[in-house]
């Protein structure tokens, strides 16, 4: 499949029990525990299991020698395993201490720390809150972008430099701009929006461009890919539709689909 990761690299299903009715309540929230605290352990091995498949590729990405050959082999499947790879490794240590302590009564703490968890170890509440909540931040964003920016923004630049020009087109954006653009993508954490600070220039600058350039590759090799948006499973479809601001909530997968191919 040149276009969908493995599903290793999303959760597995969360199987809980069905309360009986002649089942007691202590049992059946003891049985609840455990699906839980088998479901993060699953996601673990999940985690790492990604991580040992994708050392050998990052390996060759560091010799110069086998990059060429790698980037033009790279599909979009094998690019968003490496992503996905990558952000769950950085969070794999701490949380797993988590699940260690915690176990079963780690999701009461999820919702407060929703951030924390590699992606192999969010619960289908956990992904729903977190979308409906980026996508509320990413209405925001944009009325408060409409209203203080009637006309586009445009800097002058080729359409062959790439990141180059996103890199000018980003630094060329003022304070307030570039903080609404970091809200319709969801790039700051939302303890900035409740203590009313905004976020350093610095740090904006850092995660748009770096969600820019990321798009530009998925794009790339979206677009260059067998089948295409229409080869996406529902699942990597949001997904795909999530990290380019594209509201989702309530939408159906053709609807969807129509939207990405009016991005690309």
């Amino acid at each position: 499949d040149e276009v969908n990761p493995p599903l290793r690299s999303l959760p597995a299903p969360l199987e809980l029990p069905v309360k009986q009715h002649d089942s007691s309540t202590l049992g059946h929230l003891y049985r609840t525990g455990r699906a839980y605290g088998s479901f993060y352990w699953k996601g673990l091995k999940a985690a790492w299991a990604n991580h040992k498949d994708c050392r050998p590729i990052k390996k060759k990405l560091e010799s110069r020698q086998a990059l060429d050959h790698l980037i033009a082999r790279m599909t979009r499947a094998r690019y968003q395993t490496l992503v996905r790879e990558r952000e769950d490794w950085s969070k794999l240590p701490r949380f797993a201490v988590l699940v260690a302590i915690c176990g079963e009564y780690l999701p009461l703490l999820i919702p407060f720390f929703p951030s924390i968890s590699p992606k192999t170890c969010q619960i289908p509440k956990q992904i729903t809150d977190v979308r409906k909540s980026n996508e509320e931040r990413r209405r925001n964003g944009i009325e408060l972008y409409t209203r203080a920016y009637a006309k586009p923004k445009q800097v002058h630049g080729t359409t062959n430099v790439g990141p180059r020009l996103s890199q000018m087109f980003i630094g060329s954006m003022s304070n307030q701009h570039l903080f609404r653009a970091s809200l319709v993508f969801s790039l700051h954490g939302k303890i900035w929006d409740r203590v009313g600070l905004v976020p350093p220039r610095a740090l904006l600058e850092r995660r748009l461009l770096a969600r820019m350039k990321h798009l530009l590759v998925d794009d790339l090799l979206l677009r260059e890919s067998k089948g295409g948006v229409s080869a996406l499973s529902d699942e990597e479809l949001r997904i795909a539709c999530e990290e380019r601001a594209i509201p989702l909530i309530g939408k159906p997968s053709d609807a969807l689909r129509q939207d990405l191919n009016t991005w690309l």
